[in-house]
């Protein structure tokens, strides 16, 4: 099950406090912690709470909810836990997991008017592709963490109909919805991966300000530029067959 798991550091290696973790993937619901210099790996056992489970013969109805993906930021590790509350994981120094209540009120009834007086055909547009289920992605990008939403045409349907990048306010507890990426390039493989990096002179094409989403199955990718709101897709034909998408990232000096 490797191949499903994720490896993060909280920091850098150098740094006090420094901590690797392993989120297994699938259903599993442990982590595999260890500090740099450990001679050994630490297996711990979470509960983050309930979900639905699938018919099984034993006849459960609820299971326990495993971290599907995970994000560093700022020494602490962040995961979706639902639209209104993000899920944190620190260690102090043993796990604790805890979580952010996000505060998605308008913040003044300016904010209120306006939004009342959106065009209705965009409200529309809006109400109908955010009713689908969404993916959300967590990017940390030079100490701030993001939130890239991908919402799909229809509820069994792999086509992305509009994305929404936001940041985390961690003073004010908000998501806030930004128009650019501060001239970096978000990577993003659904499920599992996201990644910010530095779009160079060796960067193989990237645009700043982008994000990137790869669909291994249908062998191809989808561009969003941030600063502009429009999207392109690209046809992938020659990739080969596969049902992970993986991005080498350059070391950045």
């Amino acid at each position: 099950m490797l191949m499903h798991s994720q490896c993060h550091l909280s920091d850098e290696p150098s740094a006090p406090g420094c901590v690797v973790i392993v989120v297994e993937g699938g259903d599993d619901t442990f982590i595999w912690y260890c500090r740099p210099g450990d001679e050994q790996w630490v297996k711990y056992d979470y509960d983050i709470g309930t979900q639905p489970a699938l018919p099984d013969p034993e006849g459960n109805e609820f299971e326990k909810t495993p971290i599907c993906a995970i994000t560093a930021c700022r020494g602490k590790f962040y995961f979706y836990g639902s639209t209104t509350e993000l899920g944190v994981l620190e260690f102090c120094p043993d796990p604790v997991f805890s979580s952010i209540a996000i505060d998605d009120s308008y913040e003044s009834e300016d904010d209120e008017e306006e939004h009342d007086e959106d065009d209705e055909e965009e409200c529309v547009r809006t109400t109908r592709s955010r009713a689908q289920t969404p993916s959300a992605f967590h990017v940390e990008s030079v100490g701030d963490l993001y939130m890239i939403t991908l919402f799909y045409v229809s509820p069994r349907s792999d086509e992305v109909a509009e994305c929404v990048v936001e940041k985390m306010d961690f003073s004010a507890r908000r998501w806030r919805a930004v128009d650019d990426l501060g001239g970096r390039t978000f990577l993003l493989s659904r499920y599992y991966f996201g990644a910010s990096c530095v779009c160079g002179e060796n960067s193989g094409g990237l645009q700043q300000d982008c994000v990137y989403v790869v669909n291994p199955w249908k062998k191809e990718m989808l561009v969003f530029d941030v600063k502009d709101g429009t999207h392109s897709l690209h046809k992938l034909d020659e990739a080969p067959s596969a049902d992970k998408a993986f991005w080498l990232l350059p070391k950045e000096n």
